[in-house]
């Protein structure tokens, strides 16, 4: 028998270098093809999915990610008059985002037992998909699981800036508007600054993110109502920005590409609220195709946001617009694969890795969403 050239009738060809050589061969011709399939973790892998379309990554080097942003005008617009002396000044109205890399990886194995078992060309192709999709979900798993957290704390260089480190919650003491200051780590700690910039109202007010708190009979319970709708819509038109007309430059964020995201109970007594169509509510609350809408926005269920899982326990409404984020990912190190490989401690075992060096970026928080949760302490 024969597989790519490989006569399997030759005792030669069950050398372990041979079968290295057949299985590496048959990787590089079956490659993976950049889709996440059979993802059975999560019912929704909606970052995943969304910020890991092509269209969407960012390829980029260096020590650490660096990005400039914008955060004030140079204050040089003025009414004159003729043979007035002009007054020139130079302003920096630029900050500097930075993020460190973070890498990610997944391996997955084929011992040689299984590959002499899987002698015929069709049987190994398919043991090899199997086995690189289950790796492929897991770190797909692991993409998605981290992208709705932050942290642990300050020193925390494994975990990626996910998204409460760029849309930070409603703290004593704020009113609701864009008040999102400094994000909260995970640990419950405080960070000083967002994405390398101080982002406090003294120093950068424009580096903030809406957010606002749910009227004391939803703070605790996921119990939505008339008043705490209104907050929904009235964060949904504070967000909704557009740039003069001839400055171009500034609309590279449409709209479209907001969505609400919430825990189930917030879902439910949302859906409750679109059954009921009062008078009260209006039209801000609606149903279509199945999904419940505000302002025709679809609010999409993430299992990460409920409280039976741990990870956040403010009842937290999301409105994010996938414009303004992005995985940057090291040029050259987006799901690498090396090998297959095997050791002297697992002689019979064919080991490849998938390596990626990324991070969650944020590129404009006053656009890029808000939130609506219970006060965070």
């Amino acid at each position: 028998m024969a597989i790519d050239g490989k006569d399997f009738t030759d005792p030669r060809s069950l050398a372990n270098t041979a079968l290295l050589d057949l299985l590496k061969t048959t990787t590089e011709q079956h490659p993976w093809d950049g889709k996440f399939e059979t993802l059975q973790k999560w019912n929704l892998y909606e970052i995943c999915n969304r910020w890991f379309a092509k269209d969407r990554i960012t390829f980029d080097g260096g020590t650490s990610i660096i990005r400039n942003v914008q955060l004030a005008e140079n204050g040089s617009a003025k009414f004159t008059q003729p043979y007035t002396k002009a007054e020139v000044g130079v302003v920096d109205v630029q900050a500097r985002i930075r993020a460190e890399w973070t890498q990610a990886t997944a391996d997955w194995s084929i011992s040689r037992q299984e590959m002499m078992r899987n002698r015929s060309k069709p049987k190994l192709i398919s043991l090899v998909k199997t086995r690189r999709i289950a790796a492929m979900a897991d770190l797909a798993n692991l993409l998605e699981e981290k992208s709705w957290v932050s942290p642990e704390d300050s020193s925390d260089v494994l975990n990626p800036l996910g998204i409460p480190m760029w849309i930070t919650p409603i703290v004593t003491g704020e009113t609701a508007d864009h008040n999102g200051e400094n994000p909260l780590y995970s640990g419950g700690t405080t960070a000083a600054d967002c994405g390398g910039i101080d982002s406090s109202l003294a120093a950068n007010a424009r580096w903030r993110n809406y957010n606002d708190r749910w009227s004391a009979a939803a703070d605790h319970a996921g119990s939505l109502n008339a008043a705490d709708i209104i907050k929904i819509t009235r964060m949904l038109r504070r967000l909704k920005f557009q740039s003069p007309t001839f400055v171009k430059d500034m609309e590279n964020g449409a709209y479209r590409d907001m969505r609400l995201y919430t825990g189930e109970e917030n879902l439910e007594s949302l859906e409750e609220r679109a059954r009921e169509q009062n008078d009260q509510l209006g039209a801000d609350v609606g149903r279509y195709a199945g999904a419940t809408l505000i302002k025709n926005l679809p609010v999409v269920w993430i299992q990460q946001l409920d409280k039976s899982e741990g990870v956040d326990t403010t009842y937290p409404l999301y409105a994010l617009n996938h414009a303004y984020f992005t995985p940057f990912i090291m040029e050259g190190d987006y799901m690498r694969e090396t090998g297959p490989m095997n050791s002297r401690d697992y002689h019979d075992v064919f080991t490849t890795f998938v390596d990626m060096q990324f991070n969650f970026i944020c590129t404009n928080r006053q656009r890029a969403g808000g939130m609506i949760s219970a006060v965070v302490a």
